[in-house]
């Protein structure tokens, strides 16, 4: 992967840096306080970096450089777009927005007609050129805005109270699963953007209802695994499902051989290959954190839990197919589904440092595209008889990217 030429792969506490992927790009937004939005998207299919458009982009607000937009940005990134939505305290209106199009390298400025007056502290979802934004403290109502006709409307409500669900959009269609919904248990309502209308989610095969822990969605499909069925005193759930939204279908999760619930129960640990459940299992026998795990993977195609005999400490990474590659060490892809891992040929010196280090790591299409991060080193000890100071390590951007087909 080429250099950027306008963003880097590090930036300063005061330069905020936010990674998206919209158009089958990956998105990178860099932009020092006061000034208006900047950034650069890398482009698999052509291996080139192109500076985002500057006309129609947002400034947001600095203390030192003058007035604009107070609030900081929210993104949001589906399909084509990136929707930023901020406060805005200087033009007396609660909120302002814009909407980036990547694909076409272009910015628009969100119309205020029908904006809500609250855009803190909602669930987000995009599909069908609609973005989708419903309550946080209930997630059964909310609003949505059609980015090409830039309207903004009302969603109505679905008739009950989720908290902590699981959320996931496809083929203009949200699925809200779960939560803490009162007395109900196990239930999930689809809303349909072409009727803006709710409808009931099957309930045949789905897990007991629950508080979500954990979830993740990609091809419009919707996997959730453990949380606890209560928001105290309950134990964390061993089961879980996956929903097709376009067929309205569930394939339950067992809990028949899964990794133990209690341990690392998130995102950290827990991945949706688009194929696999991948979870870094912690060995019962183990005293720290820190120490290397092992993958245990659930595939609807096999439906069992099963273990890698590759260990690692890092997050593992996403590729096509359902594949996962352990980058650390003596690198391996693991074949979820056909039960493999095997040794990969990754003499990649961005590797070298760690995904935990990485600025950006994004799945586009079926490749793994990994950017950024810093290199730190140390100086050398001090000569024998020299008088020492304290050393620091200093923090190097590194600007070189790689992708990684499957």
């Amino acid at each position: 992967m080429p250099h950027p030429s306008v963003v880097h792969g590090w930036a300063p506490p005061q330069v905020r840096t936010t990674t998206l992927v919209a158009g089958d790009r990956l998105v990178v937004f860099q932009t020092p306080d006061g000034a208006p939005e900047r950034g650069e998207m890398f482009d698999p299919a052509t291996d080139a970096w192109i500076p985002t458009a500057s006309a129609d982009a947002p400034r947001y607000g600095s203390f030192t450089e003058g007035s604009g937009p107070l609030g900081v940005p929210q993104y949001f990134g589906f399909e084509d777009w990136v929707v930023v939505v901020w406060f805005d305290g200087n033009h007396r209106k609660q909120f302002s927005g814009a909407v980036f199009d990547a694909r076409r390298n272009a910015w628009h400025a969100m119309s205020t007609a029908g904006m809500p007056q609250q855009l803190e502290g909602a669930y987000e979802a995009g599909t069908a050129g609609v973005y989708v934004r419903l309550r946080k403290e209930g997630a059964d109502s909310g609003y949505r805005y059609d980015v090409r006709a830039d309207r903004w409307s009302a969603i109505p409500s679905a008739g009950g109270v989720r908290e902590y669900p699981a959320i996931a959009a496809s083929g203009g269609k949200v699925a809200v699963w779960g939560g803490i919904v009162g007395e109900a248990r196990g239930t999930g309502a689809v809303l349909d953007l072409a009727s803006n209308a709710w409808r009931p989610m099957s309930t045949a095969g789905a897990p007991r209802g629950r508080e979500v822990a954990w979830s993740a969605a990609r091809d419009g499909v919707l996997v959730t695994w453990s949380g606890r069925s209560a928001r105290t005193g309950a134990p964390d759930l061993p089961d879980g499902g996956v929903y097709d939204i376009a067929t309205d279908r569930w394939t339950p999760v067992p809990a028949a051989g899964a990794p133990d619930p209690a341990r690392n129960v998130d995102g950290v640990f827990l991945s949706w290959t688009g194929e696999a459940i991948v979870d870094r299992e912690l060995p019962p026998s183990a005293t720290s954190n820190a120490e290397p795990r092992r993958l245990a993977i659930w595939d609807p195609a096999l439906g069992r839990w099963w273990r890698s005999r590759v260990a690692t400490t890092w997050p593992v990474l996403p590729l096509g197919f359902g594949r996962v590659l352990v980058a650390e060490g003596s690198p391996h892809v693991v074949y979820a589904r056909e039960q493999l891992d095997c040794p990969a040929a990754l003499a990649l010196p961005i590797f070298a440092r760690g995904p935990n280090a990485f600025t950006a790591t994004a799945l586009i299409g079926d490749e793994l595209v990994v950017w950024g991060g810093v290199d730190s080193t140390v100086p050398p000890p001090c000569p024998p008889g020299a008088p020492c100071a304290r050393f620091q390590p200093v923090f190097t951007p590194v600007d070189e990217g790689a992708v990684v087909s499957p």
